[in-house]
Formats: structure tokens, sequence, C-alpha cells
């Protein structure tokens, strides 16, 4: 496996991705991927788990214990991977190959061996919920891009519904997008002054990608390239895509009629009900509302009836076995974390 270079820490500048779930973010991910300057590993969620527990682990600096449970925790979290990366790391070379005792120290060591290990130069990063832990983000890697890509939300409330391994209907998956979009939009006043951010449609990158990803290209200061619109083709691409059933799309080109998928999969009331919480967003968006009247009472009822016993329970729905694997052994991790005691340091 080829490591990292040593020195390339403090020049770690990734480009972070702002999406709700469901709403093209593996699709975002795969089209810069496939970029010549670009490596996009399927979502690791490292970060977001790092950032969030910092004061479980002690004193990094100074206590070598300490050192040594956030090396291990990280290395448990990558050995739990829903997609396939081509770079490994264990607790002693994640150790060799961080360029600075921290958690950055550790994010920058394992992207870096990735890029490295597919001969790309940039990483780009998805997490979910990047809104909690902005300020870490900002500190750590000042030098960051972020892309916000938005999707409507009748659409990814339709995906959301169909999904075999997202917990809730209808109704959560709008609250996830309402929730979302209105902190991302906070995240684009924070940075849009200094050139930071860029905002991006689905259904423009569906619709007409070549114009996007030009876009997209010269925010990023690289050259637009056609092999962008060849994702599907990798076999890294189709690997994922086989081993995910929410990726299968994955290996097919571009659909560009994957739009308004709502309008035959979504009830009125529900449609109803999407607009009628998200509507000032939308309208930031320029989506079009449909004008469905508000659920009846009824209806209505029926709605959070369902919604009340998704969240009763919250059970992923039919897994495969191996997938369930995987999100128990990052369930343990996780666990593992929360039984650390909170700890303040200097």
């Amino acid at each position: 496996m080829q490591q990292p270079k040593r020195g390339s820490t403090p020049s770690f500048a990734p480009v972070f991705l702002l999406c709700s779930e469901r709403s093209g973010s593996n699709l975002f991910i795969r089209l810069l991927d496939s970029h010549p300057e670009f490596c996009g590993p399927p979502p690791s969620h490292l970060i977001r788990t790092l950032a969030l527990n910092m004061t479980r682990f002690g004193d990094i600096k100074q206590d070598a214990s300490a050192w040594e449970r956030l090396l291990d925790v990280s290395a448990r979290i990558m050995e739990n991977q829903l997609g396939v990366w081509q770079s490994s790391l264990d607790v002693r070379t994640l150790s060799q190959s961080a360029t600075e005792r921290s958690v950055r120290g550790i994010i920058a060591a394992i992207y870096d061996a990735e890029a490295c290990a597919q001969n790309k130069t940039r990483s780009v990063i998805k997490e979910n919920r990047i809104h909690a832990f902005l300020p870490y983000l900002i500190s750590a890697f000042p030098d960051a891009r972020y892309v916000w890509v938005v999707r409507d939300p009748r659409d990814m409330a339709l995906s959301w519904k169909q999904s075999a391994n997202h917990p809730g209907d209808v109704r959560r998956g709008t609250q996830i997008w309402q929730q979302d979009q209105l902190r991302f939009r906070q995240i684009f006043g924070y940075l849009a002054p200094s050139e930071r951010i860029l905002r991006l449609r689905y259904e423009d990158i569906v619709q007409t990608p070549e114009s996007s990803l030009v876009e997209l290209c010269k925010f990023l200061g690289v050259t637009y390239d056609p092999a962008m619109l060849g994702f599907h083709e990798k076999k890294d691409t189709k690997a994922n895509a086989g081993r995910i059933a929410n990726w299968e799309n994955l290996a097919k080109p571009l659909l560009s009629d994957n739009t308004e998928k709502f309008r035959a999969g979504l009830t009125k009331e529900e449609i109803a009900h999407v607009e009628s919480v998200c509507a000032t967003e939308m309208l930031a968006h320029e989506y079009v509302l449909t004008g469905e009247p508000q659920a009846s009472e009824q209806a209505q009822q029926a709605l959070e009836a369902q919604q009340g016993a998704e969240d009763l329970t919250l059970q992923w729905r039919a897994l495969t076995q191996a997938e369930q694997s995987i999100r128990e052994g990052r369930q343990q991790v996780i666990d593992y974390i929360n039984t650390l005691p909170i700890r303040f340091t200097s």
C-alpha cells in the first residue's frame, strides 16, 4: 500500500460536501472522484464521530494512552465501512502516517492514504450533519472548500420513504431536509464572503451536467474533465453499487429524468405536508409549489401515527446480513466511545 508523504498534513485542504441524505450526495462524490485530481471515497463518518466526541479522548498531545485510544477508535471506525476503500491503516501504520498528534492529523493521514492509493492529489469528503461540527472543520481545515448540493425535498422524502435502511418515513425525511437546509443556508452566509462555498441543485447536475460540472471545477480551481461523466464505468463505483442497495444507481449513467418522481410516488397529503413544512426554503431554491391543499385532519393524524410508530423502533429495514453486520460493528464503536468519561484538558 502506498503511504502518504510525510509533511502532507499542514497542506491538507479537502472539499466538504453539504447535503442531506438521499439527495444525491453519493452521486456527487462519484462525479468528482472521476476527476483526475480528486479522490472521493465512500463516506466514512469518521470526522463526525471524532469531532463530536473530542472531550472523551483525553489529552492526546501529552497522554500516550489517550493517543493510543484515539488511534484504536479511528482504526475500528475504518474497519467497519459500508463502502470499499483501496487503502487500509491499522493502529501502527496510522500512528506512523499521522504527521501531528491530533484528530486533524489522523483525518489527514487516512484521506491522504486513500488519495495516494488512487494516485490523486486532493480529497472530497461526505459527512452527514456537517452543520453540527462546522466550527471544528473551519478551525482544523482553514483552507477547505465547501459545496452545498440541494435536492427537491419532495423527491428526497420519496427516496427516504422507499429506502431500505433509513428509519422513518415522509415526515422524518421532510423534517431532516428542512433542518439541514436552514443550517446549510446559515453556513452559506458565513462562507460566501470568502468565496469558499458553492451551491448546486441536484436537478441541474442531472439535467445539465456539463455546465454544472464546469461551474464546479472552476470553483475548485481545476479544469473540467469529460471523464467525470463516466463515473459509472469505474471499477470501484461498480463494486460499491453492488454492495449497498441504495447505491445501485451509481453503476448507471446520469439519470436525467430522475426528478419530480414525487408526483407519482407521494400521496397528495404527503406532498402537501412536505410543502407546508419546507415552503420557505423551497422557494429560496426556486422549487415550484404544487399548491396541494393541506391534508385533512384525519389524513394528518394518520401521518403522525405512522411517524410515531417509526419513531418507537427506528429499525433498519430489509438489510442484507453483511450490511447489518457492518452497521452493528460501527454501532459498537459508538457505544464504546459513549462509555468513555468526559475529560476537559487544556
